[in-house]
């Protein structure tokens, strides 16, 4: 058993119980940074940061990184796009395929985005300190596989 917001959870506070708290964690200390206020949803700026901020890359690619369905990332898309933040194009490379980049209001965007999420970091560095936040990152950046 252990506690969470006074509450008592039969189990053990295992990997996948910890993952889910710390993540709830990490968002609700978004309210605790100081910055501007952001007219788009999270799923939208994680969308945004994965279109490079010059060039563009396709969207079937941008669904294998979010491990999404093409026709989701469509949808996500469709809504940046109707937002004025990027543009579809056919690929030069391969006219079947979309090109998805981002327009200048949308690198302004995904600027500001990477901002928050930098500023988010810093307070939880300065919360754990900076040692157990590099050992965090990693530790987190195995268990996901990230290189």
């Amino acid at each position: 058993m252990f506690m969470v917001n006074g509450f008592a959870v039969d189990g053990d506070a295992g990997l996948v119980q910890m993952l889910d708290l710390a993540q709830r964690e990490v968002m609700r200390s978004f309210a605790d940074v100081e910055a501007p206020p952001m007219p788009l949803r999270g799923s939208q700026f994680r969308v945004l940061a994965m279109v490079p901020r010059d060039g563009g890359r396709r969207l079937t690619e941008l669904a294998v990184i979010a491990a999404m369905t093409k026709q989701a990332m469509g949808e996500f898309v469709a809504e940046l796009a109707d937002a004025g933040l990027v543009t579809l194009a056919p690929d030069p490379a391969d006219r079947r395929a979309k090109l998805v980049s981002l327009t200048p209001t949308g690198r302004q965007a995904a600027d500001a985005a990477r901002d928050v999420l930098a500023r988010v970091q810093q307070h939880w560095a300065e919360r754990l300190g900076a040692a157990e936040a590099e050992t965090l990152v990693r530790l987190l950046r195995t268990v996901a596989g990230v290189s």
